[in-house]
């Protein structure tokens, strides 16, 4: 009875730590020069959708598949677009 505890106990510890891993990247989009947040810009995952910052240049995006790390193409108006490799779970800072 007691191995049986063990076991369930190890099997929950192990379904919790694979169900926390972060599937999902979140960041800021900044102006480069005066540092305020940007809202509104656009965040694209080419060929899967994209997002759009929030009042604070805020923005999260869902990983695609089973990647570890993908582009982004970030953009805003009067702005260069940029692409950038992110990694899944990171945080990121973005300047435009």
């Amino acid at each position: 009875m007691k191995n049986t505890i063990l076991l369930l106990v190890f099997f929950l510890s192990c379904l919790s730590a694979v169900m926390s891993q972060s599937r999902e990247v979140r960041g800021k989009i900044i102006d480069a020069s005066t540092k305020t947040p940007l809202a509104g810009a656009t965040i694209v995952l080419r060929g899967d959708g994209g997002t759009v910052s929030d009042l604070d240049g805020n923005f999260t995006v869902v990983c695609p598949g089973n990647s570890a790390s993908f582009d982004l193409a970030f953009s805003f108006v009067g702005y260069e677009v940029l692409v950038q490799k992110v990694s899944c779970g990171s945080t990121v800072e973005i300047a435009l």
